[in-house]
């Protein structure tokens, strides 16, 4: 029976959390050909009664993780992965609470993994998802996904989403004590670590023996069209897209995260050697 992490960063979810893990756990509860432990990381952002409610309603059923470390959200996030990769879970997902990403899809994520894949994303831009929520929200989300594949010669149908599922010794190889980015830019950031460290090994390859002259980082997105998540022998990693229907919660934005998201990115690609554990990419 294979294990499964999920870990959820929450704060201030008073009005939605116990409707939400109650649907979680009964979404964990059908699928029993696995083993769930659900995390939720908090820390003293949150000021309402969310910590309460998880650890008297649901004591028996959930993990609270309280990061007293805590930088904000990506520290949160990267305490709870490397929680889940410590326990030793054979599939960690991240997701958010409040229904922003739905119970449900976890089975599709699942199935994925079971089936070979080594990391499936979320996407919300593909014919069969839904996204609910303002057009400039939208805007700013496809934009960024635009921007983070020109940049970083990526091929995601939604580098921003942060619902996603792997395999643990994926998260293993990275050295996540040296992430850059903070707010909403760590699921790019992570999203490029596997992606790149998923065609350098090809790419090495290809240089080295001339196979194809004329292949660099820009010319990885043309083929990666044609490979993308087909053949783990091709790229190191099987990867995948599961189209969900997303509904953007109730939370503010700032248009100084656009400027910082921008910086980071930057920065991104020069990082990457910093991040897999050795030093290493191949």
């Amino acid at each position: 029976m294979k294990t499964v992490g999920i870990l959820i960063p929450v704060a201030n979810e008073a009005r939605t959390i116990k409707e939400f893990t109650s649907c979680l756990l009964q979404e964990c509860s059908r699928l029993d050909q696995y083993k769930f432990q659900v995390f939720y990381i908090m820390d003293s952002y949150s000021k309402d009664r969310t910590q309460e409610i998880l650890e008297t309603d649901f004591a028996d059923d959930v993990v609270v993780l309280f990061h007293e470390n805590s930088t904000g959200l990506v520290s949160s996030y990267i305490y709870g992965y490397k929680h889940c990769v410590e326990q030793g879970y054979d599939y960690i997902v991240e997701m958010d609470s409040g229904f922003s990403h739905k119970p449900e899809h976890l089975k599709e994520f699942l199935d994925r993994l079971d089936a070979g894949d080594d990391a499936v994303f979320a996407t919300r831009f593909s014919k069969d998802s839904l996204y609910e929520g303002s057009l400039f929200r939208k805007l700013v989300s496809r934009i960024g996904t635009i921007m983070a594949n020109f940049w970083l010669k990526m091929d995601f149908s939604d580098a921003t989403s942060g619902y996603q599922a792997y395999r643990r010794e994926v998260l293993e190889e990275l050295e996540f004590d040296n992430f850059i980015s903070y707010g909403g830019m760590f699921q790019t950031e992570i999203k490029y670590y596997i992606y790149d460290r998923r065609t350098s090994a090809v790419e090495s390859e290809l240089r080295q023996f001339k196979k194809f002259p004329f292949y660099g980082q820009k010319s990885r997105q043309f083929f990666s069209r044609r490979v993308f998540g087909q053949s783990s022998e091709i790229y190191r990693y099987k990867v995948s897209d599961v189209p969900i229907e997303f509904i953007m919660s109730d939370s503010s934005f700032k248009s100084s995260w656009i400027i910082d998201a921008i910086k980071i990115l930057l920065k991104l690609e020069k990082n990457s050697d910093r991040i897999y554990k050795q030093g290493e990419k191949q």
